[in-house]
């Protein structure tokens, strides 16, 4: 990917996380060299059954030192911990605490490997580069509005749903149904080639 910026000054295509000009610039700096490892954080819940209640949530580490065709394999992800319960966790933080804390002494000691290939020991810094989440999980771990508030796609995002009258759930509908006249709720159709821009007020 570098070798073909240095001679194109652009890639053919950006089709990866990686791709972004923020871990890009990071890397040609100097901040993050070759042999550091570079993650991505992720949270899920899961159903394991069809047809019983027994919801829990996984998170795990993910990492971008790998191709895409590899890293989301089963063998290269790195389990972090797993929250049993039937109903979601009020309090998530307290969770992931331990996992985060490992984390926080690896960046600041550093991780100790042993290089086959080399036939060394390295000392490489780890880099926390995401924090990703299922729609659930993205709400407890920024503690913003849920997927179901008025503005679900969260970051201050221009898009307001609709609910229906007396209801509390929200719709991210983006036509305005007939005869529907429901306060804060009854702004015209939306054009989907021309969203609302993001805004922080």
């Amino acid at each position: 990917m570098l070798s073909e910026l240095e001679s194109k000054g652009c890639l053919a295509e950006y089709s990866d996380v990686l791709h972004g000009t923020d871990l890009i610039d990071t890397f040609e700096d100097g901040h993050i060299k070759e042999d550091d490892v570079v993650l991505m954080f992720l949270i899920n819940s899961a159903q394991l059954y069809a047809k019983k209640a027994s919801a829990c949530w996984i998170y795990i580490w993910v990492l971008f030192n790998l191709p895409p065709s590899l890293r989301y394999k089963k063998n290269f992800v790195f389990i972090g911990g797993f929250i049993r319960s039937p109903n979601n966790p009020r309090n998530i933080d307290s969770f992931l605490l331990l996992g985060l804390q490992h984390l926080v002494s690896l960046q600041k000691d550093g991780l100790r490997i042993w290089d086959g290939a080399l036939q060394c020991k390295l000392r490489s810094k780890v880099f926390l580069t995401l924090l990703t989440a299922d729609r659930p999980g993205m709400m407890h771990i920024t503690s913003f509005v849920g997927y179901h508030g008025k503005h679900g796609c969260r970051l201050y995002c221009g898009l307001a749903g609709r609910h229906e009258k007396h209801g509390k759930h929200y719709f991210p509908a983006i036509l305005k149904p007939t005869n529907y006249n429901v306060e804060g709720c009854a702004h015209n159709n939306i054009d989907i080639k021309n969203l609302p821009m993001p805004s922080h007020k």
